[in-house]
């Protein structure tokens, strides 16, 4: 295959979206042609109308915004997509909660809940409009490695380190060899590009396992309004897809994973109601972690914190947010529910000589901020603006120059929000009395504060 500007590796998400944004700058023609290399045989298909796919992202506008300049959002909104008005958050241990809305900033809406498959498939439509971009299906990864011209000049060679590179090999399986001047590791958490490539990485495991699935709800009306209670054991989130339909994100124990994947229907819908509306301050019973100390002085001083908290947390909810209360689910479709371990995980550096990562590749966090994807697509953005800048000044799309301005904008972006998602997490997954009565005064005096509430509004919105 010729050499080409840029070859993505990963058809997913963030790799596609990568593809239409730099193959749409300068209306397609001036970064050169791309290729991308997608792992899956096939395009992936929309959903049906009466079917809802398990796995949906709330992309913040600024997210929207991005998809709309790179040609995507018009598709998506053809097939499905949801307003997110409001959301609602709360602890299950102090009763605390804090009510966010679009209103409350001049907005229409917080978020936009899409299915991944319908995103996927716009991106795909997308992809098929330009001429610049040539995707590979079916293509397996098998190494990645740097080439230089050889001596005669009509072909490459094996390079001895990335400063002599002229160009990055992708191997296939296929015993094919994909060339660019600069190869995007798109391709998940266990990417091929990152390891390959020698980019360092930290994370670890977390004690919890999410589990996703698509509900039927009771009543009609608009469901426009996000739900995400904090347990023990971890937080579940009931995000709208349509005024009927919402889909849930569960984390919590391993265990207690299998057993809600695998329980009849009425008995997870009965269990999933009692997540959302059960009394959980027992520590015991939810898997919570006593957090070390004397238990029977934590529980003494923090039931006494407890009930401060909770006569304010009560007072506040009457006040400012009365009457609110998730939708009770009377349904859960089949084959919907399935489960995967949570863990976060970070390499050290975006890019190297000729080499990038973005969205799992580069970040993986806890899904209770839901900005997982967001972030990928920030990644996408920021990669395509910084091989636009390379292109404008005579750079070539893989010089470690042009690239570092997409790692220190991205690590600028993204770390906090990981280094916040971590602490939360670590934060609400106790019963602890005196824990919990702390973080629920933090929690009701922020609803309270709304200069601090508009601006955690405006950063869970991206702008």
């Amino acid at each position: 295959m010729a050499l080409r500007n840029t070859v993505v590796v990963g058809g997913g998400l963030v790799g596609s979206a990568a593809a239409c944004a730099i193959a749409a700058a300068h209306g397609g023609r001036g970064c050169g042609k791309l290729v991308l290399l997608d792992h899956a045989a096939t395009a992936v298909q929309p959903p049906t109308l009466e079917q809802f796919s398990n796995r949906v992202t709330a992309l913040t506008p600024k997210s929207v915004n991005f998809l709309k300049s790179i040609g995507v959002w018009a598709s998506v909104e053809a097939q499905r997509a949801h307003r997110v008005a409001a959301m609602q958050v709360w602890d299950g241990v102090s009763g605390s909660s804090i009510w966010l809305d679009a209103d409350e900033v001049g907005l229409d809406s917080m978020a936009t809940m899409v299915e991944n498959d319908v995103l996927q498939h716009a991106c795909n439509m997308r992809m098929d409009e330009l001429d610049s971009i040539e995707i590979v299906r079916g293509a397996t990864v098998t190494d990645v490695s740097y080439r230089r011209r050889n001596d005669s000049g009509d072909g490459f060679a094996a390079a001895t380190d990335s400063t002599s590179s002229s160009c990055v090999a992708v191997s296939l399986e296929s015993g094919e060899e994909v060339l660019g001047k600069l190869v995007i590791g798109s391709d998940g958490p266990r990417s091929i590009v990152k390891t390959k490539g020698g980019f360092d990485s930290v994370g670890w495991r977390y004690n919890q396992t999410a589990l996703v699935a698509t509900v039927r709800l009771s009543g009609a009306g608009r469901n426009e309004t996000a739900w995400q209670r904090f347990l023990p054991t971890g937080p579940v989130a009931l995000l709208p897809l349509s005024n009927s339909v919402s889909s849930i994100v569960w984390s919590t124990t391993a265990e207690r994973a299998a057993e809600l994947v695998h329980m009849p229907s009425t008995e997870f819908v009965a269990q999933l109601n009692e997540a959302f509306n059960g009394d959980v301050r027992d520590s015991a019973a939810n898997g919570g972690q006593d957090g070390g100390g004397n238990p029977d002085e934590l529980r003494r001083v923090g039931s006494k914190l407890a009930q401060h908290i909770q006569n304010f947390a009560t007072r506040t909810s009457e006040e400012n947010h009365p009457d609110r209360n998730p939708p009770l689910a009377i349904g859960v479709d089949d084959g919907s529910r399935a489960s995967f371990p949570l863990s976060l995980a970070h390499a050290n550096q975006y890019v190297r000589p000729r080499l990038a990562l973005a969205g799992d590749a580069a970040h993986k966090l806890h899904p209770l901020a839901g900005q997982g994807l967001n972030m990928g697509l920030g990644d996408a953005e920021e990669l395509a603006l910084a091989i636009a800048e390379a292109h404008a000044v005579g750079l070539d799309p893989g010089d470690i120059h042009g690239l570092m301005r997409y790692e220190r904008n991205r690590q600028i972006a993204v770390v906090p929000v990981m280094a916040a998602t971590d602490f939360f997490k670590r934060v609400f997954s106790t019963a602890n009395p005196t824990v919990a009565a702390i973080r629920g005064l933090g929690v009701s005096t922020t609803n309270r504060f709304a200069p601090l509430k508009t601006r955690i509004i405006r950063n869970a919105m991206g702008i």
